[in-house]
């Protein structure tokens, strides 16, 4: 499960992966109850009435063939079917509760590089391993570029980094969807030992996202 479109991770329009692609499920066949197991699942906070806000992205996005859930009595769950419904599930759960509070930092001397390992993922692709291409590293998520070092063979390198198999034929720039900013690049040549350390910060003036199709 996951939830798309909307401003924080805990908000937006619920889609379950089905067949290897990300669908919308029909409103009808969802209950108040599951929208309280649906944030849990997706560890956010309760459900919450406020006004959902949506990002309606530029291009034309092809859109799939929505689900339904049939309900299984023993044991609960749900069996998709492919349904045609104009209505979809739109969730807003609140953000999750620290539970612990965080110690004050103390005052450094300089200021520090933030911390976080740094960590690659696909997003809004048509499978798991499909998407935009995003990084984490110095604690800042980001999109990468498309743009002049994303070739046949980084793109296999990033593939076998994400367990997704080998790069496919088609690795290049879809219409536009849903993406973070674009803030790293690849570098090229890399003289790392490491594919996370061959990207670089660098503006989003004129950059667009890579987009990647790995084999699965």
């Amino acid at each position: 499960l996951r939830l798309t479109r909307g401003v924080c991770r805990c908000t937006g329009i619920l889609e379950v992966n089905w067949e290897n692609q990300w669908r919308r499920i029909c409103w009808e066949s969802v209950s108040v109850d599951d929208l309280g197991w649906v944030c849990r699942r997706l560890r956010c906070g309760p459900p919450t009435s406020e006004p959902l806000e949506l990002i309606i992205p530029g291009g034309n996005e092809p859109p799939s063939q929505a689900t339904r859930c049939s309900r299984l009595p023993n044991p609960p769950g749900c069996q998709w079917e492919l349904e045609n419904c104009t209505e979809h599930v739109l969730v807003s759960c609140r953000e999750p509760l620290e539970t612990t509070p965080k110690p004050p930092p103390a005052p450094p001397a300089t200021s520090p590089e933030p911390t976080g390992p740094p960590r690659l993922r696909l997003v809004d692709g048509n499978f798991s391993c499909s998407g935009f291409l995003e990084l984490h590293k110095q604690g800042l998520w980001g999109a990468v570029a498309s743009v002049p070092h994303i070739g046949p063979q980084l793109a296999a390198l990033i593939c076998r980094e994400l367990r997704c198999g080998t790069a496919g034929k088609k690795h290049g720039e879809p219409d536009a969807g849903i993406h973070l900013p674009v803030r790293w690049e690849a570098v090229d040549p890399c003289g790392s030992h490491s594919l996370l350390g061959c990207f670089n910060r660098t503006s989003s003036r004129g950059k667009t996202p890579a987009f990647i199709t790995c084999s699965g």
